[in-house]
C-alpha cells in the first residue's frame, strides 16, 4: 500500500515538474530536445513545437532546420543537421525560421553525451527565441547612427560657423589695416612730403609744425600697430599671465567701457588652452558689448578652480528679447567653441535692462 503510494507521489510530482518546465519554457520562449544517436530519434519538448508552430507530437528529424530556415540561414541549418546527426561535437548557431508567417531568430546550443567507451551516443540541446533580443539590439544600433550621424552634421556646423567668424575676422583685420593704419601711414607720407629741402630758405616754423604732426600720427600707428598686434597674438598672455592679460583688454577698451575685473580661485593653474579660450573669449564679449549693447558698465568675473573655469560677463545695456534667435554670430561661434571643449553656455538677457553671459569649461590640462 505505501509503494502504491509513493509511487503515485513520484508520478504526480512528474506530471508537477512537467508542468512547470512546460510553462518554463512558453514564458522564457525557449525549447528542449535530444537526439539518439543509436535509434535516429528525434525528441522534442512542447516548448520547441511552440517555437516552430507545429502540432505538438508531429514527427520531427533533424533536417527540419534545413525545411524552415530563410535563405540566409541554409548554411547555418546545414550545420545543425551535419553536428545532430554525427556528434562530433558540442555547437552553437544562430538561424531564421519561418514559423507559421512569422521569421523567428533562434539561437541554438547543443552538447554531446558520451558512453563509456567514449562513443557519442546522444546530442542534447535548447533552442532560444531571440528574436527580442535581436530587434532591440538592431534598434540600439540605429539609434546610436542616427545620433553619430547628429553629432557629425553637429560638427560640420560649427566647424562652418568657425570657419564663417574668421573669415569674418579676417576681413575686420584687413578693414582695420587699410582703413586705420594704412591711412594713418599714408598721412605720414604726405606730411614728409611737405618737407623741402632743395629751397635753401627752410620755413623753422613750418617745419615744427610737420614734425608736430608726424610725430602725433607716428605715435597713433604704433597704438593702432599695438592695438592690431593684440588681436592677432596675444603676447602679453605668454609673458605676464592670464590675470594681466584679461587687465590689458580692460585698459584696451577703457576709453568706450568701465570694465571691472575680478579673479578668484587657482587661476595660476590653468593649461595654456584654457588661457588662450579665456582670452579670446572675454576678448570677443566685450568687443560684442562694446558693438551692439549701448552698454556704459561690464562686468568680468572670473573663477578657476581644479575641476573648471567659470567666466561670467554681464553689461547694463540695451539686451534683446530672445537670446537664442538674437544671437549673433559673436554668441553662435562661442557658444560653438565652448561645446566643442565639453562646457556649458548660458545667456540671460532682459531689454533694457542687462545682458549676462555664462560659461563653464573643464579645466583641463591637457
Amino acid at each position: 500500500m505505501n509503494n502504491i503510494i509513493k509511487y503515485k507521489q513520484v508520478q504526480l510530482e512528474k506530471v508537477k515538474n512537467f508542468t512547470i518546465l512546460h510553462q518554463s519554457e512558453e514564458i522564457a520562449q525557449i525549447g528542449s530536445w535530444e537526439y539518439n544517436l543509436n535509434i535516429n530519434k528525434f525528441i522534442w519538448s512542447s516548448g520547441m513545437y511552440n517555437l516552430f508552430n507545429l502540432e505538438k507530437g508531429t514527427k520531427v528529424k533533424p533536417e527540419i532546420y534545413l525545411q524552415y530556415a530563410t535563405s540566409q540561414s541554409q548554411f547555418a541549418a546545414n550545420r545543425v543537421v551535419n553536428y545532430l546527426k554525427t556528434g562530433i561535437t558540442a555547437f552553437e548557431e544562430t538561424l531564421e525560421i519561418l514559423a507559421g508567417d512569422d521569421i523567428k531568430t533562434i539561437k541554438i546550443k547543443a552538447a554531446v553525451i558520451h558512453n563509456l567507451e567514449g562513443q557519442p551516443v546522444s546530442v542534447i540541446g535548447v533552442d532560444m527565441d531571440i528574436s527580442a533580443q535581436k530587434k532591440l539590439k538592431e534598434e540600439k544600433e540605429q539609434l546610436e547612427s542616427m545620433f553619430k550621424k547628429m553629432q557629425s552634421n553637429q560638427k560640420k556646423r560649427i566647424f562652418q560657423s568657425i570657419l564663417l567668424t574668421q573669415e569674418e575676422e579676417r576681413k575686420r583685420i584687413a578693414e582695420s589695416l587699410h582703413n586705420s593704419l594704412g591711412q594713418l601711414l599714408y598721412g605720414i607720407k604726405l606730411n614728409l612730403e611737405q618737407l623741402n629741402f632743395d629751397n635753401q630758405k627752410i620755413d623753422i616754423e613750418g617745419s615744427k609744425k610737420i614734425k608736430k604732426t608726424t610725430e602725433r600720427l607716428i605715435t597713433e600707428a604704433i597704438k593702432e600697430s599695438r592695438r592690431l598686434s593684440h588681436e592677432l597674438t596675444p603676447v602679453i598672455l605668454e609673458e605676464l599671465g592670464l590675470k594681466e592679460a584679461i587687465h590689458d583688454i580692460c585698459r584696451q577698451f577703457s576709453n568706450s567701457l568701465i570694465i571691472k575685473c575680478q579673479f578668484s580661485g587657482q587661476y595660476q593653474k590653468t593649461s595654456k588652452l584654457v588661457e588662450i579660450v579665456i582670452y579670446r573669449t572675454i576678448q570677443e564679449l566685450i568687443t560684442n558689448i562694446i558693438k551692439h549693447a549701448q552698454a556704459t558698465e561690464s562686468i568680468v568675473k572670473i573663477h578657476i578652480d581644479e575641476k573648471s573655469v567659470n567666466l561670467t560677463v554681464q553689461d547694463n545695456g540695451i539686451g534683446f528679447i530672445d537670446c537664442e534667435t538674437n544671437m549673433g554670430i559673436g554668441l553662435k561661434t562661442i557658444k560653438s567653441k565652448v561645446k566643442l571643449l565639453n562646457g556649458k553656455f548660458n545667456s540671460i538677457s532682459k531689454p533694457g535692462k542687462f545682458t549676462i553671459v555664462s560659461i563653464s569649461i573643464p579645466n583641463t590640462q591637457e
